[in-house]
């Protein structure tokens, strides 16, 4: 079995066992022939039986909605800036005016050092 199709087994038989056990049965019963995927199935429903829904307290609740309600400012979003935008536009300008300036002084380098061969030559 392809491991897309067993991720796929595995997440329908999770959604089946929050939906109930008798469908998560049946569903156990059609797929559940081969050895490693009835021993999933099996650890699937063990680890479902372990594990609890757990829901915060009121009073938690109350305490974090008072710290949210009272720090309104101090909560930023992070949005794309024209300032972040600006700031590698630049750099990248820079760097190609660099680029350029280099290729500009090794031309001339090297054309400089071609009419000294000739010169020596000749």
């Amino acid at each position: 079995m392809k491991r897309n199709e067993l991720v796929e087994l595995l997440a329908s038989h999770a959604d089946l066992l929050n939906a109930g056990e008798a469908q998560a049965d049946a569903y156990s019963a059609r797929y559940g022939s081969r050895v490693e995927i009835s021993s999933l199935f099996l650890l699937a429903r063990r680890l479902k039986l372990a594990l609890a829904p757990v829901s915060p307290g009121a009073a938690y609740r109350a305490h974090l909605y008072g710290e949210l309600a009272q720090t309104p400012g101090q909560i930023t979003v992070s949005t794309s800036s024209s300032y972040g935008r600006k700031v590698w536009f630049g750099a990248a300008t820079v760097g190609s005016l660099l680029s350029l300036a280099g290729l500009v002084f090794w031309l001339r380098r090297h054309r400089d050092d071609a009419s000294l061969v000739e010169l020596s030559a000749g």
